[in-house]
């Protein structure tokens, strides 16, 4: 394990130097494990961020994880292989490695540098041992609590980044309602409602739907996971959501809990997605033919799968061209995306607008929630509108605005929405001669 960086290691590590060497009246100095001085009194204070040589008795102190008495430098055999040998002014030194778990973190050594100092450690040599070893401690006790603290920061970090890298909007709450965290989904989720003050709206949110009631203890003693939709009234606007809430604790005392937010409208759009992906994977390969006519129809269906142009498929009922729309839509960038079907043909004039293009709650009778219509289901992905021949003269008004502008809006409703979807029609009528 590498030894962080912890200016607040350091400065204590100088602090507790200058302690010792105002008690002691000797110089004290602190390594850490890459033979790095990190703090130093008296003639150490001038050598502080520079490397302790190998082969000194620090580094054996480092090396072989043990403390080193030696009262006289000059008859030492452990300083006879010393580089400092020749130069050194030592006249003697105690060292004692600060340890974290199993592994040895540093030194911390006194060093007398003249006779009155080398008396006093030689007099005094045991209870100077100790007095380190105990300062040794001390230094390891700091360690861990900045070790600890740094692993503490890494893991909220590690979970700050897996939660916000939810979809769902999250929200936690401790046992007195209070927020503790909200993930940067849940901010983005209510700026695209039109939301921007988040705290407010989190504390009308809470009221109406007085979470402190699952607080209580008939609550905590049922189970912990909730699912619902709900609506939040702010602002004079109704806010539809899918929530999720889940308590952690073992009582109301220590009890949080989480609740994750869904765009209840959103989230139904994604589910008619789903619903409606091409589950036919078809390609060319699976169309079978040998003759001129389908092999020239199969290499222009390649073509056409390479744009984003919208396609006419002309063919006499049986003929396969539904087939033919699904292999360019499949052999497309759109591949992944919804492939939506509807036959014109087969349905009536009057409901076929409201499969198109949807409708708001309440736009005719019968029309009790938001229902949205093909094109916005196919977003991002292929509408093919087989038997176009039969559609409408009113609703082909509004396909050419779709065509155009890729716009639609729905029945009953004066907003207009963006859509990217690619249309392939299909026909078994001769639209020219309807045309004339």
């Amino acid at each position: 394990m590498e030894l962080p960086k912890f200016n607040e290691f350091n400065e204590l590590s100088q602090k507790v130097s200058d302690a010792i060497e105002a008690i002691l009246q000797i110089d004290v100095t602190i390594m850490d494990k890459n033979r790095l001085r990190i703090a130093g009194t008296g003639i150490y204070s001038t050598l502080i961020g520079k490397e302790i040589e190998e082969k000194t008795i620090f580094d054996h102190c480092l090396r072989e994880n043990r403390e080193f008495v030696v009262l006289d430098s000059r008859k030492a055999s452990i300083c006879l292989k010393c580089p400092r040998l020749q130069s050194c002014i030592g006249e003697s030194e105690i060292c004692v490695p600060i340890q974290y778990s199993s592994e040895t973190i540093g030194v911390i050594g006194i060093g007398a540098f003249n006779k009155s100092q080398k008396g006093k450690m030689q007099k005094n040599a045991d209870n100077y041992l100790n007095f380190l070893r105990k300062m040794a401690y001390l230094l390891e006790g700091k360690y861990r609590e900045l070790m600890m603290a740094q692993e503490n920061r890494a893991l909220e970090n590690r979970m700050n980044k897996i939660i916000n890298n939810i979809h769902e909007g999250l929200i936690l709450f401790d046992n007195r309602c209070n927020t503790l965290f909200t993930n940067i989904a849940l901010r983005n989720l209510l700026n695209d409602v039109g939301i921007h003050d988040h705290e407010h709206f989190i504390d009308t949110m809470k009221d109406q739907m007085e979470l402190s009631s699952y607080f209580q203890p008939i609550a905590l003693a049922a189970p912990r996971d909730w699912s619902k939709e709900i609506v939040i009234r702010y602002r004079q606007e109704q806010y539809q959501f899918y929530v999720s809430i889940s308590l952690a604790g073992e009582d109301e005392n220590r009890a949080e809990l989480i609740l994750t937010l869904q765009n209840l409208k959103k989230l139904q759009k994604r589910l008619l997605q789903s619903a409606e992906k091409n589950e036919v994977e078809l390609n060319f390969d699976h169309i079978i033919g040998v003759s001129k006519a389908i092999r020239e129809t199969k290499e222009y269906g390649r073509k056409a799968a390479e744009s984003n142009s919208s396609v006419l498929i002309y063919g006499e009922s049986g003929t396969g061209k539904e087939m033919f729309a699904r292999a360019i839509h499949r052999s497309s960038p759109r591949k992944h995306q919804p492939f939506v079907a509807i036959n014109c043909g087969a349905i009536p004039n009057e409901l076929l607008e409201s499969e198109l293009f949807g409708y708001e709650k309440g736009a005719f009778t019968g029309a009790s929630t938001t229902k949205y219509g093909k094109f916005e289901v196919a977003d991002h992905g292929t509408v093919f509108l087989d038997e176009i021949g039969d559609m409408p003269l009113h609703l082909q008004v509004k396909l050419l605005r779709v065509l155009q502008e890729r716009e639609i809006c729905r029945i009953g409703s004066n907003q207009v929405r963006k859509v990217d979807i690619r249309i392939i029609a299909a026909t078994n009528s001769n639209l020219p001669d309807k045309i004339s």
